[in-house]
């Protein structure tokens, strides 16, 4: 079993800084924090803490429609952090696939007997948020759609206009964008951003291609615009899509950027490695928002009044455009 002190060898720095930086403190260097918390991913060290039984009531819900997103690991981490020195432990509930919040699904979570809920990835209305108030139970929204709750989510939009830009800093002009489903309000936004963006310019926005959000559909999309003819940049709106592109031009033999320029969004775990230039979600800052958010108002024993916190991700440059 890796220790502290193991940590604090790997990191050539203190026992003292690691604790800090498992306990969240504010005080270390963030470069120093990401060190540490990258060495204690890498290593495996599950910090220690005295074990006593938990109730219920000492629970955050974490409440999801998907717990296969691939963005799940870092957030789970980054909550477990943050909630180290608490007494809560964070428990996942699945929707199976249920992305709206219906009036019974929120008062089935309410009889639950948790601290706070979280719902990653849920649409809320008005009707639904009145019975999370109504019960005064603590909720917040992370990554989803609605205006009746505190909600902490990435500025689709802006990034989404920050990656486009930088496409076209590089002198690209022929460009195709691969998305998702369209009824999902992150592609929404990403996929109007994008179409503005490029009108502004007067570039051609019309080349769109919408697969599933996995890496075989990454593939498929990749291999669609191969058929077609392949355009001088493909913008991926989520890296796991650019997964599957750069998997089919490593088979046909296409080099980037040398034959074709990419992007993607999200900078996911692989990102690195293959040199994607992405966006950056700001995935660890979103979940310490989040918790910070519920902790309050499990404290003050209330539902904070609707706000929304937008995190605009931060753009990733590697080798993957010109």
């Amino acid at each position: 079993m890796i220790t502290i002190s193991e940590v604090a060898e790997y990191c050539n720095v203190s026992e003292s800084t690691v604790s800090r930086v498992v306990n969240g403190s504010t005080k270390i260097s963030r470069a120093t924090t990401d060190v540490v918390l990258k060495a204690i991913k890498e290593l495996g060290y599950v910090p220690t803490r005295k074990k006593k039984e938990k109730s219920k009531s000492e629970e955050l819900l974490l409440v999801m429609p998907n717990t296969s997103l691939y963005t799940l690991g870092t957030t789970v981490q980054e909550m477990s952090l943050t909630l180290y020195e608490s007494e809560y432990d964070i428990r996942i509930v699945n929707l199976h696939q249920e992305r709206l919040i219906t009036p019974e699904i929120a008062r089935q979570l309410c009889k639950k007997n948790t601290a706070g809920i979280i719902l990653y990835g849920c649409i809320v209305d008005e009707e639904a948020a009145g019975v999370f108030y109504a019960q005064q139970v603590p909720t917040i929204v992370q990554q989803g759609d609605t205006s009746q709750l505190v909600s902490v989510c990435v500025n689709n939009y802006n990034g989404m206009r920050d990656a486009v830009l930088y496409v076209l800093s590089r002198d690209y002009t022929d460009i195709a964008l691969v998305g998702w489903s369209p009824n999902d309000f992150n592609i929404r936004a990403r996929t109007d951003s994008y179409r503005n963006t490029l009108d502004e310019a007067g570039i051609d926005s019309s080349r769109i291609l919408m697969t599933e959000l996995d890496i075989q559909g990454g593939y498929t999309a990749m291999k669609c615009l191969y058929e077609q003819g392949l355009p001088e940049v493909v913008v991926f709106a989520a890296d796991i899509l650019a997964y599957g592109g750069i998997k089919f031009l490593h088979e046909k033999g296409i080099r980037y950027p040398e034959d074709i320029g990419l992007i993607g969004f999200d900078d996911a775990y692989l990102s690195e490695v293959l040199g994607l230039t992405s966006m950056y979600q700001l995935l660890q800052e979103n979940a310490r928002l989040v918790i910070e958010n519920l902790l309050w108002m499990i404290t003050h024993k209330t539902v904070s009044p609707p706000k929304e916190i937008l995190l605009t991700p931060r753009l990733v440059v590697r080798n993957s455009l010109r």
